[in-house]
């Protein structure tokens, strides 16, 4: 079995009151799919635990899998999907009119994959450039004119960044920030590249709605992090930033749509303190809350599995339709 030893501290907070709420086994990488050749040889294998820090509430994977292994050759394409490409677009439009940009602006997009999102914002004129780790996907974009830098984001390479293109009036991370291993070197580079009124905007799963539809298939090694908000909030505003604005999306059975800037750069709307008082309503400040949902988890096996060993006691068969990363996650568990 190949893994990294367990880092025993919080994520956020560094504080080491972690407790593992959720065992879902030794599996394999979910987007790793193994070619025929490769059925001979051994699998990697990594833990995947989830865990709960009493400190911060952040709930987060504790054992860690190396970003490299995960990300610098990658298999999901944006553009496949008809739904997620007007979604991007949306986005950029969204964004484009919030935040008046112009030819004179920069946009940046980590995690840019094929260059969907950077793409809705060229047709509003402004400037782009993508930063995305996967060397397979560094060609998308070059024919619209989207320049890219290979590579993880954070404090040093935004300095690169900066050093060559400019500040950024915007930097959007869409189903990116649960994937961040060091969040506050990642923030620092936030500081770094954006100009002074400039805003960061993410789209990540949402807490919730995961508790909400006992979605533990979305539990696997790239998302580190489960976000709720005040963990969130907590994360930025220990880096002289603040969030400003939140809502929820549909989008992937739920998610959660921030605004963040610097700190008394913009004024902060009603939806965040009633997001915040929301999840305190839903206990998601409290470990017993997690522990609930581990039972019901467990209940989803049970009941799973019972009902595949009925069907082939009668003789019949089963059919998967699709490979999505999650289903790799349901299948191992």
């Amino acid at each position: 079995m190949n893994m990294e030893a367990p880092r025993p501290n919080c994520i956020l907070c560094h504080g080491d009151r972690i407790e593992c709420f959720l065992d879902l086994g030794v599996t394999p990488l979910a987007n790793k799919f193994i070619t025929e050749e490769g059925l001979a040889s051994p699998e990697p294998e990594f833990p995947l635990r989830v865990s709960f820090c009493h400190d911060c509430q952040h709930v987060q994977l504790p054992d860690r899998v190396p970003p490299s292994a995960m990300f610098e050759d990658y298999l999901y394409i944006s553009s496949a999907s008809d739904t997620l490409t007007a979604h991007l677009h949306d986005l950029s439009d969204i964004v484009t009119d919030r935040l008046h940009l112009s030819a004179d602006d920069l946009a940046i997009d980590v995690g840019c994959n094929d260059g969907t999102l950077l793409s809705g914002f060229q047709r509003h004129g402004v400037r782009t450039l993508g930063v995305d780790p996967a060397k397979n996907l560094d060609h998308f974009g070059a024919d619209m004119g989207i320049e890219r830098y290979v590579g993880f984001f954070g404090s040093a390479s935004a300095e690169e960044i900066v050093e060559k293109y400019g500040h950024a009036s915007v930097v959007t991370a869409t189903n990116t920030f649960p994937h961040i291993p060091e969040l506050q070197d990642f923030v620092q580079g936030l500081r770094t590249v954006l100009t002074r009124d400039g805003a960061f905007v993410l789209e990540a799963h949402y807490l919730t709605d995961i508790l909400d539809q006992v979605a533990f298939d979305t539990v696997y090694h790239e998302h580190v992090s489960y976000w709720a908000l005040g963990p969130m909030i907590r994360l930025f505003e220990e880096n002289e930033m603040e969030v400003v604005d939140v809502e929820r999306i549909p989008l992937h059975h739920g998610q959660l749509r921030v605004f963040v800037k610097r700190r008394g750069q913009g004024q902060v709307q009603p939806s965040v303190a009633a997001l915040l008082a929301q999840e305190r309503e839903l206990g998601l400040d409290k470990f017993e809350t997690f522990q609930e949902f581990a039972e019901r988890v467990d209940t989803i096996k049970r009941d799973l599995t019972q009902a595949v060993a009925d069907l082939k006691a009668a003789g019949k068969s089963v059919v998967g339709y699709g490979a999505p990363a999650k289903g790799n996650t349901l299948l191992c568990f």
